[in-house]
């Protein structure tokens, strides 16, 4: 058995991958090609595993990533970078630009995805101070996040995966772009942040970093809403991409850039498992929601609305 896992090419994974696993598919899923190419041992070796962790990675692999859990949730961080008066980027201080928080469930293989806007006021500290949820990136990395991200949702957040705003642009780059049916005339620029988008309304092949203004969009009437719903729109467009024909020359450069440009305490091992478990699911398992939020009248930020978020975290976590 150990001998047909080593065997197992990292092509034939890839281009089973057309499941909608949000940015999974475009970060996880790709680091899984990258693994393939190891020997299986060696690598869980190299993670703290044993020969009965490669045993179960081979035979029972839905045990091996979920052990007796139900689900897992993971919080998945898209990162952008700070510039400085030259506009020089750096990441010290940098806000985490996307928050979304993915449930897969273990005998059902459904996956929700829960998109939770960048200006919520929550909580952020032991203390109970309150600020804007992106914040706690840059308080402390991914570690607060998880545990902000849990005590707003009061579920707990198993792995965190960050994915650096370069990502996007190189992985859309190394796939030749995207056909993106632009929803509406697109014109924004910010010199500080280096942001400039220019898109007309209608169907459009798009490089990365027209991909990345489309998805990062946000000014205009609908704000934040809009921004995530393009987001997912962006997402089911790579994930359809993915499923189709890619050289083996053209994954090995996605393989690089995910390896350059996504951390996680996810290991190889157990991303290369989810991508056996949940590759060719059925698209109507794959459910995506945004966090129902309200205006905070003396502030720019948004506020909870208890009622309906406690009724979301039911339906996209069970609890």
């Amino acid at each position: 058995m150990i001998l047909k896992a080593r065997e197992v090419g990292r092509w034939a994974w890839l281009k089973k991958l057309g499941c909608f696993l949000l940015l999974l598919v475009v970060t996880a899923a790709l680091a899984v090609g990258g693994w393939l190419g190891y020997r299986v041992h060696d690598q869980i070796a190299s993670e703290g595993g044993d020969l009965g962790d490669t045993w179960r990675f081979v035979t029972d692999p839905q045990a091996y990533v979920f052990g007796k859990r139900k689900r897992l949730n993971i919080l998945c961080l898209g990162v952008d970078y700070n510039h400085d008066s030259k506009g020089i980027q750096f990441s010290k201080g940098a806000r985490s630009d996307t928050i979304i928080v993915l449930s897969l469930q273990a005998d059902t293989h459904k996956v929700t995805a829960l998109s939770i806007p960048r200006d919520l006021r929550v909580r952020i500290t032991d203390l109970g101070a309150q600020d804007k949820i992106n914040s706690a990136f840059s308080l402390g990395g991914s570690k607060r996040s998880r545990q902000v991200v849990s005590w707003f949702l009061g579920v707990p957040i198993d792995y965190c995966l960050v994915v650096k705003v370069d990502a996007a642009k190189e992985l859309v780059d190394a796939l030749g772009g995207l056909k993106i049916n632009v929803e509406k005339n697109m014109d924004y620029d910010d010199n500080w942040g280096n942001l400039h988008i220019h898109l007309k309304k209608g169907p459009h092949l798009l490089d990365g970093r027209e991909v990345v203004g489309y998805s990062r969009f946000r000014h205009d009437e609908e704000s934040d809403f809009g921004r995530m719903r393009r987001q997912q729109q962006v997402l089911r467009v790579v994930s359809a991409r993915l499923s189709q024909s890619i050289t083996p020359e053209t994954i090995e450069k996605l393989v690089k850039i995910v390896r350059r440009n996504v951390s996680s305490d996810l290991s190889y091992s157990k991303m290369a498992t989810l991508a056996r478990l949940f590759r060719g699911m059925d698209k109507n398992n794959v459910k995506a929601q945004s966090l129902v939020v309200q205006d905070d009248p003396e502030s720019f930020d948004l506020l909870p609305v208890p009622e309906r978020n406690r009724q979301q975290v039911k339906e996209v976590f069970g609890q």
